[in-house]
């Protein structure tokens, strides 16, 4: 791409103005190649242009592009500096304060860097058109060498411009003023001129505007006023767009304030119907335009019936015998109301009842149900009374709309009247069908019977009779395996020994006069399992512990009376045979236990025992322990215990004071100390011997102490 330089600049101006001679604007035509034929027919480089680039290069043709449809006076040193190659436009474009970014806009020129997917050498273009994801570019000298053509590149497309140069954009301009037309009143429709605008392609839309704020939703060329608008102006604004192009806004005049509407009625209220008590008038609204809300007001002989406001209305009884007609009231908003009344009806007559249905009755005739008399479907409705019948007697107080059979109905049909009465009607009475006859009432189970407790001898069952609706007399009766116990009939039970492994269940009969009696058994119990007894105090034994002396077993207490007590003696571990007596006599020295076995019909037998040591002899003194000494302070006394019987005795001796023992005096001597004063002082001798049972003497005299001399 190339461009002239300083040294023939002078020769190139004139060169150029001779040959091309003046090139005018009228012979741009975007989107054709309408580059001048003087500059096109030439080879390439061969001339320079007016704007002094070489000829059929790509800066030449922008050139002619901006001189031509932009307006703008463009060449190779716009803004006082050379624009040279395309690739140094940017470059240009920045030093002399025109604007270049990444925005596409008609007019504008698309620029690419050297070295780029676009250009190696750098290019420039003409934006033609702008879309929603690229643009569409004329150029020169791209496609084909020194040649015309056009490209559409989308937005990722690599071979997408480095940037936008804006010269001097092209811009929409409204030529004639947009025109209003239509009646500034509600309901009216105001229409929208265009205008004229320049290009003449541009995209035409409006948005309407009362006192200035737009109206949502009003984007057409037409605007039919509501009552939002009273007493505001009204305008539209006519927007013109093109893609690539700022959108051009222009006004049309303002409307005066706008005025309520006007209704206009091509048909009076009319009233269909019969003039009647009971019966229901009609009222038309008439044919409005535009339709609006309707309130309505009845009057009977001229004057209004306080309440009767809606479309329909049924003459009442202080009606009979006058003329009624309806006046209508339309409104809407933005509009002035308007009344039309209608034409009077014929004097209203008095009413009559209409049967549709008799009366019926629902329910069960059953002792105990509920019997619901419907009154059947009167026209109008009234007010109804109630009369029973038990056959063709009147039950007496029987006159509300439900009545429950008694036991003294049973067998008997049951029948109800029903009396219609009304404001302005003729009262009507009407007889039932009767029911079959009443049959005695069921007694509804609200809660199962159940049973609580262990199934276990020795423990007690109690029965839960359950609820019953109505509430009934309940009889109770238990059963084993299903079958009776007798006289097993109140609300405990205890199992016997003969029903171990058996399941207990439980009857219950409910009944109530005028019910039919009904029986229900409960879930049976898990099977009877045998009883525990239970040792509440362990078995002891008493006597002396001696060789050849009889001992007693004490077989202890337990949970259960009447028990079959056992015996079984062992000494030294082993069961003495024949020994199952509750005493027995030891004939060694050795350990005795004594096994008690507790068993009673229905229970787990049991067992537990005692035990004791046996020895071979007591050891005894022949006398008791003699004291000597002087029971003074500081003296001694002395214990003899010399007087036991026997061989290889251990002796143990411990001094007492008032009866407690004596810290650290446990020898056959014991000194008198200061503490004694005034005390008892006493020995406790304990003779022991291997095999024998110790035994315990105590001085034959206790010795008071008394003050030293």
């Amino acid at each position: 791409m190339r461009t002239l330089n300083f040294a023939a600049l002078a020769v190139v101006i004139a060169v150029a103005a001779v040959l091309l001679g003046p090139l005018r604007a009228a012979d741009a035509k975007p989107g054709t190649d309408d580059y001048p034929a003087k500059l096109k027919n030439a080879r390439q480089d061969a001339l320079v242009d007016p704007w002094l680039f070489y000829n059929r290069q790509c800066t030449s043709f922008v050139a002619w592009r901006l001189n031509n449809d932009n307006g703008v006076d463009f060449d190779n040193y716009y803004g006082g500096i050379r624009w040279s190659n395309a690739s140094n436009w940017k470059n240009a474009a920045t030093k002399v304060g025109v604007k270049v970014d990444n925005v596409p806009v008609v007019g504008a020129v698309a620029w690419w860097a050297a070295g780029t997917p676009g250009s190696s050498r750098g290019h420039v273009a003409w934006v033609m058109d702008v879309t929603s994801n690229g643009i569409v570019i004329e150029e020169y000298n791209w496609a084909k060498v020194g040649g015309y053509g056009t490209r559409t590149l989308a937005k990722n497309d690599s071979k997408y411009p480095s940037g936008f140069i804006h010269v001097s954009d092209l811009a929409i301009a409204n030529v004639n003023k947009p025109t209003l037309a239509g009646t500034a009143q509600v309901g009216a429709k105001l229409t929208a001129g265009t205008g004229t605008w320049t290009p003449g392609d541009a995209t035409i839309s409006y948005k309407w505007a009362a006192n200035g704020k737009l109206i949502p939703g009003a984007t057409k060329k037409t605007f039919t006023l509501t009552a939002d608008q009273l007493g505001q102006t009204v305008r539209a604004r006519v927007i013109a767009s093109k893609p690539g192009l700022d959108n051009v806004v222009a006004k049309t005049p303002l409307t005066a304030a706008v005025q309520p509407g006007v209704f206009k009625t091509t048909a009076t209220p009319t009233i269909s119907g019969t003039p009647q008590v009971g019966q229901t008038l009609t009222a038309s609204t008439g044919t409005w335009s535009p339709a609006g809300s309707y309130s309505y007001q009845w009057r009977a002989a001229g004057k209004e019936i306080a309440g009767a406001t809606e479309a329909g209305y049924s003459p009442m009884a202080g009606d009979v015998g006058k003329k009624l007609t309806v006046r209508v009231t339309s409104t809407l908003a933005g509009y002035t109301s308007a009344t039309s009344t209608s034409t009077a009806t014929a004097a209203v007559k008095e009413g009559a009842f209409e049967r549709e249905t008799g009366p019926a009755i629902t329910g069960t005739a059953q002792v105990g149900q509920v019997l619901t008399a419907s009154p059947g479907t009167w026209t109008p409705p009234g007010a109804y009374a109630y009369q029973w019948y038990l056959g063709n007697v009147a039950i007496a107080g029987a006159t509300k709309a439900t009545y429950t059979p008694k036991p003294a109905d049973i067998g008997k049909r049951i029948k109800v009247s029903v009396t219609v009465t009304a404001a302005g009607y003729t009262s009507v009475a009407e007889t039932s069908v009767r029911t079959t006859a009443v049959v005695p009432g069921v007694l509804t189970q609200v809660t199962a019977p159940a049973i609580t407790g262990t199934a276990q001898i020795g423990h007690t069952l109690t029965a839960t009779a359950g609820t019953w609706s109505p509430k009934a007399t309940t009889t109770l009766q238990w059963l084993v395996d299903g079958v009776a116990v007798k006289n097993a009939t109140g609300a405990t039970f205890s199992p016997r020994p003969a029903d171990v492994g058996k399941q207990i269940s439980l009857r219950v009969q409910a009944s109530r006069d005028g019910y039919t009696t009904r029986a229900v058994t409960s879930p049976a119990t898990a099977a009877v399992r045998l009883g525990v007894i239970e040792n509440l105090a362990e078995p002891t034994l008493s006597g002396k512990p001696v060789v050849g002396k009889r001992l007693q077993a004490n077989p202890g207490r337990w949970s259960v009376a009447s028990a079959e007590i056992k015996y079984q003696w062992f000494l030294g571990g082993k069961p003495v045979a024949g020994a199952t007596a509750s005493s027995y006599i030891p004939t060694k020295a050795e350990r005795v236990r004594v096994r008690v076995t507790i068993s009673k019909p229905g229970y787990q037998t049991t067992k537990a025992k005692a035990g004791m040591r046996i020895f071979k002899g007591e050891l005894r003194f022949e006398t008791r322990p003699k004291l000597t000494g002087r029971a003074q302070v500081y003296k001694l006394l002395r214990v003899h215990p010399d007087n036991i019987p026997g061989r290889g005795e251990r002796i143990k001796v411990r001094w007492l004071r008032d009866g407690k023992p004596i810290p650290h005096a446990h020898r056959l001597v014991y000194r008198v100390r200061v503490a004694d004063e005034g005390h008892r002082i006493r020995a406790e001798v304990t003779a022991r011997r291997k095999g024998w049972i110790p035994t315990v003497r105590y001085s034959r005299l206790t010795v008071p102490t008394r003050p030293a001399v």
